[in-house]
């Protein structure tokens, strides 16, 4: 199955984000397994973080005229340097992680991801892989890894990608503050981006396309993710929904494909 992957067919994906970030972080040699730190040149604009939702919060509560609420972080914004195949694949396997080569605290450019998913190679093997994790995660001790900031990301379905300690707040005020901390214009009552993918299958010899059931699909926008399968019909649904364009990936790496 393997050689259906330069027949495919990506139908209805949507727009890439195109804002512009130059960032390059290369490793550091940190002597402690773990660091709570923002000394990793971390984005102060980044619309997850604990400060700049904290800020958003207070803004949607003044304006409601309600008592002011304290926001504890639901994940760590965090990053890894597995030293070979077998950390990496034990952060895959064993912890359930989704792993990306590049920042997911600022908005790259197609460029500048390309750049970081090319750039595999550094003197410890591996490159630094970010992503979140929940505040009681249990942090693997012989792995090299970094907290870099606290954020907050609070989810209203059951996809347990993004499960994190809740601060019970509803998914309208969620929607508010996540406007104001992303810094969009409040002309519209609301934005909502619903990812779709249609994966299908160029049959060349009997001149036909065949949609792909079982295909894993991801998307995310910075540190908020979600992925589907696909249905019988190649299409990839439940991908949750978003303030702002997403990125994608098809995960070949399951046995089925």
């Amino acid at each position: 199955m393997k050689n259906k992957k330069s027949n495919l067919l990506i139908l209805a994906i949507g727009i890439l984000l195109i804002s512009c970030s130059k960032f390059e972080d290369p490793p550091a040699n940190i002597p402690q397994r773990e660091v709570k730190t923002r000394a990793a040149a971390v984005a102060e604009d980044n619309p997850y973080s604990l400060l700049n939702v904290q800020n958003a919060m207070d803004k949607v509560c003044q304006e409601e005229g309600k008592p002011l609420v304290t926001l504890q972080p639901t994940h760590y914004y965090v990053r890894f340097l597995p030293k070979d195949s077998t950390e990496y694949n034990r952060l895959l396997d064993s912890t359930n992680l989704i792993l990306f080569c590049y920042p997911l605290d600022r908005e790259l450019t197609d460029e500048e991801v390309d750049f970081f998913e090319k750039d595999t190679v550094d003197t410890y093997g591996y490159p630094w892989m970010y992503t979140k994790v929940p505040t009681d995660y249990v942090f693997p001790e012989d792995i090299l890894h970094e907290i870099l900031d606290e954020v907050v990301i609070e989810t209203f379905d059951d996809n347990d990608i993004n499960e994190g300690v809740s601060n019970n707040i509803t998914k309208e005020t969620w929607n508010r503050v996540l406007i104001k901390s992303m810094k969009l214009p409040e002309t519209r009552s609301s934005y909502k981006w619903q990812p779709y993918a249609n994966i299908k299958y160029v049959d060349d010899f009997n001149d036909r396309t065949i949609p792909l059931e079982g295909v894993r699909v991801r998307c995310h926008h910075l540190l908020h993710f979600e992925e589907c399968f696909t249905d019988n019909n190649g299409e990839a649904k439940s991908l949750g929904s978003f303030k702002k364009p997403v990125r994608y990936k098809i995960i070949w790496e399951d046995k089925k494909y």
